[in-house]
């Protein structure tokens, strides 16, 4: 499993998602800047049976009163297999 997450502005992060649909992961040379990154497994072998995203969360996360952020989280899994 791949997780990756960034926090920032609602606008910021639901473009990063109509990118992310535009272009997936596996024609991208890298992930985009200001990702954090979680792997549990293999991710090269993630990238290429894989190349959308199994999961997308764009939910609100707890900041400062003057500056509210988002948490956009993409997570990627390989296919069971049959």
């Amino acid at each position: 499993m791949l997780v990756i997450y960034r926090d920032d502005g609602f606008w910021t992060l639901a473009w990063l998602v109509i990118s992310f649909h535009l272009r997936p992961l596996s024609k991208r040379n890298s992930l985009p800047p200001g990702f954090v990154v979680q792997v549990s497994g293999s991710f090269p072998d993630i990238a290429q049976k894989a190349n959308r995203p199994s999961s997308i969360h764009l939910c609100p996360h707890p900041s400062t009163a003057g500056a509210h952020l988002w948490r956009l989280t993409f997570g990627w899994g390989l296919p069971q297999p049959q």
